[in-house]
């Protein structure tokens, strides 16, 4: 064992455990170390010669925490050195050495090595020049750091700005449509067809619909179901079951914001065919088919009590040919001639 005192510190050390631990451990191969380890003895002698007396070795250090500096230098701003040996004797300050102060870890820190007892150095206000450029090397790495953070910024600006801009520019587009024209979603899934029961020139059409106004549309809308003007000799007769309007069309339903759906009749005669169609050649079904493909919906919406024509508003049957026709009347009527179904 050896004793050292200095600045009313005393240690008894052993130089010949330190060398034994020194044989157990790795050096670091950092550049920080290595700039470390090749400068030490150079800038720092005194403290190097204090270290000495400990049987500490200089370029052995085991913590080395550092930062880059602007003016080219690398501040170890605090560098640990374990030393096997105990403490005798301990006062309330640090010791100075040179330009550097030690700080002695006393509370808790006699540490057990496989050399024996051991206790903590922790040596402050060490600063080294940069012999291999790793200030600029860190001044690089932030710059791509800021950058890549600049360029996750501008990813994700940019992914908000899409979640924004492209629901409103879809918003808009929709609107632009459905609120020049109608305010309606609707789908009628089917038309049922059913021969009348009293009359036997009639037809009954079923029709099952769903029905809702587009989602920003608070308003009621009043759908009717427009007569069939066909010319000489004359107009098409309807009558929806059930309804007395004083509209001059025939009311089919209503639209709102919640949503309906439901089913409407209608009658007509098969009294006449639509001029230009060549009735030598139509069969009772065409003529059914023709009828509800121009199927007429148009809207009104209520002024106080008045029922007001929507402009634009008006939908065709014919603009959905998906919708299916379920005929629920015989089969030989539909296929004769709708000639000689008129007695002609």
């Amino acid at each position: 064992m050896k004793h050292v005192e200095r600045d009313g510190w005393s240690f008894d050390v052993n130089p010949d455990a330190q060398q034994h631990y020194y044989e157990e451990q790795d050096l670091c191969g950092c550049l920080y170390c290595v700039n470390f380890r090749e400068q030490i003895e150079e800038h720092y002698p005194e403290l190097v010669s204090f270290l000495s007396e400990l049987g500490v070795n200089a370029c052995r250090m085991d913590e080395c925490s550092s930062l880059t500096c602007d003016d080219g230098t690398i501040d170890y701003f605090c560098v640990e050195y374990l030393v096997c040996g105990k403490i005798i004797d301990s006062v309330p300050y640090e010791i100075d050495v040179g330009p550097v102060s030690i700080v002695v870890q006393t509370d808790g820190m006699l540490l057990k090595t496989n050399a024996g007892d051991a206790f903590l150095l922790q040596v402050y206000g060490i600063k080294l020049p940069d012999q291999y450029g790793l200030v600029e090397e860190e001044h690089e790495s932030e710059t791509i750091r800021r950058k890549k953070r600049h360029r996750i910024a501008a990813a994700f600006t940019i992914f908000l700005a899409v979640l924004i801009i492209i629901p409103s520019i879809c918003y808009l587009s929709y609107y632009a449509y459905w609120g020049r024209r109608h305010s309606l979603l609707w789908d009628v899934k089917r038309v049922r067809v059913m021969q009348d029961t009293d009359d036997k020139s009639a037809v009954v059409l079923v029709y099952d619909y769903t029905v809702k106004n587009w989602p920003h549309d608070n308003r009621e809308h009043h759908y009717y179901l427009g007569s069939w003007l066909t010319g000489e000799p004359g107009l098409w007769y309807f009558e929806v079951i059930g309804n007395n309007q004083t509209v001059p069309e025939l009311f089919a339903f209503t639209s709102n914001r919640q949503g309906t759906e439901g089913s409407f009749s209608v009658c007509f005669k098969l009294a006449t065919v639509v001029p230009g169609d060549d009735e030598g050649t139509l069969t009772v079904g065409d003529v059914i088919q023709n009828a509800i493909e121009i199927s007429r919906f148009r809207p009104y919406s209520k002024d106080g009590t008045e029922l007001v024509p929507v402009e634009s508003g008006t939908l065709y049957m014919e603009d959905y040919p998906e919708v299916e026709i379920v005929y629920e009347v015989d089969s030989e009527f539909l296929n004769q001639s709708f000639e000689t179904f008129l007695g002609r």
